[in-house]
């Protein structure tokens, strides 16, 4: 029942986080919302922490049983999501390229079918033809988005963290 509810609430999530996104898109127009994600997709960057939030629950899933990831790759999926969410997006250097826009969308993409196919197979609908539709697609658009996330998320933290040196932030400055 737990993880019913779980999987139900990060649809909702997921699908708001997807509306901000496709909202701000349509707004500013794409090529604004890739150069400037800090100025054109506030809302956005702040529904994904609405959702890394409730990701975080996860690892108490994990550790009760109630998920049958592995608790060690569970938390190491948390902790890069939550540095991407909370630390990266805040402090990437928008010139180097559309990086946080481009995992947007392959977060807003590849996660709302995520959790309906968990829910379809919590229910017992995994052979139905809506189960094995939502199979085909969670299995292949990771393949897809999976990479092009992953690569983006790294890049966007490998500019923000040169963007943080710069600015001395998460540094002490020693006396000598």
């Amino acid at each position: 029942m737990v993880a019913l509810f779980y999987n139900f609430v990060l649809i909702v999530l997921w699908f708001y986080f997807d509306y901000m996104l496709c909202h701000e898109i349509y707004k500013y127009g794409i090529a604004r919302a890739g150069a400037r994600p800090s100025k054109y997709l506030k809302r956005s960057a702040y529904a994904l922490k609405v959702v890394q939030f409730g990701q975080i629950l996860n690892i108490p899933l994990a550790i009760v049983g109630v998920s049958k990831t592995a608790l060690l790759p569970e938390c190491l999926n948390v902790f890069c999501r939550a540095m991407f969410c909370y630390v990266s997006v805040e402090n990437f250097d928008e010139n180097s390229g559309p990086f946080v826009l481009l995992a947007f969308i392959a977060f807003g993409i590849a996660e709302p079918i995520r959790y309906p196919y968990y829910l379809l197979k919590i229910l017992d609908f995994e052979n139905h033809p809506i189960g094995k539709f939502f199979g085909h697609l969670r299995f292949n658009l990771f393949i897809l988005f999976y990479p092009l996330g992953a690569l983006c998320d790294g890049l966007t933290t490998y500019y923000a963290s040169e963007n943080m040196r710069k600015l001395g932030h998460y540094s002490l400055l020693m006396p000598n």
